[in-house]
């Protein structure tokens, strides 16, 4: 599916943040405004139970591992800023999420859940009308707690935080999506239930 996304320009941005992290000195502020670029492109043009290309796949994985290693560096250093401070709260959220998987299409069923590393949207809100209206059933809502070594990417968050220093306009978080990044980790799971039936899935 061509979604009309630059993953030339994903891979730039994430090449900046690489280079970045060997110094976390000067031009954090244009860090932030590369992330929020590649971060409009996550929320607004890739789409609910649509898998993406491995290309696309790969570009946004390795992003998003650059940003946690970035969130650490800065989380390891003795001189941070405190804009870099409050890039490291949206890197390190922790508390319960939500996800729902199916299929984007009445003719394919989706496949049971695949636990893996690949960083995938999730919310801290349980009930989404708007993703449940997207997926045909078979749809599962997957629920998770965060807490140890496990920590999201709240995106909702770190729109607030840009808009209200950089850019008063620019749509990151996309509606009531309370979205956060984080991949399907078996150990992070507390529960899976099928939405229809609400039968709890082994």
């Amino acid at each position: 599916m061509d979604w009309g996304i630059d993953i030339e320009k994903i891979n730039c941005a994430t090449k900046q943040i690489s280079e970045y992290r060997k110094s976390l000195k000067k031009g954090f502020n244009l860090i932030i405004k590369t992330i929020a670029n590649v971060l409009t492109q996550w929320t607004g043009k890739t789409y609910v139970g649509a898998p993406k290309e491995k290309d696309l796949q790969n570009a946004f994985q390795n992003f998003f591992v650059e940003i946690f290693a970035l969130a650490q560096d800065i989380e390891n250093s003795v001189h941070s800023t405190r804009m870099q401070m409050k890039f490291l709260e949206c890197a390190r959220y922790q508390g319960d999420l939500y996800r729902y998987i199916g299929s984007d299409s009445p003719f394919e069923q989706c496949k049971r859940v695949e636990y893996n590393e690949i960083y995938v949207s999730w919310s801290k809100a349980k009930g989404n009308s708007y993703v449940l209206s997207k997926l045909y059933n078979p749809i599962y809502l997957l629920s998770a707690k965060l807490s140890g070594e496990f920590y999201g990417f709240d995106i909702e968050l770190f729109d607030k935080i840009y808009n209200r220093h950089f850019h008063k306009h620019l749509m990151i978080a996309r509606g009531t999506e309370r979205e956060v990044v984080f991949p399907t980790v078996k150990n992070a799971i507390v529960k899976i239930q099928e939405v229809k039936d609400d039968v709890e899935v082994k």
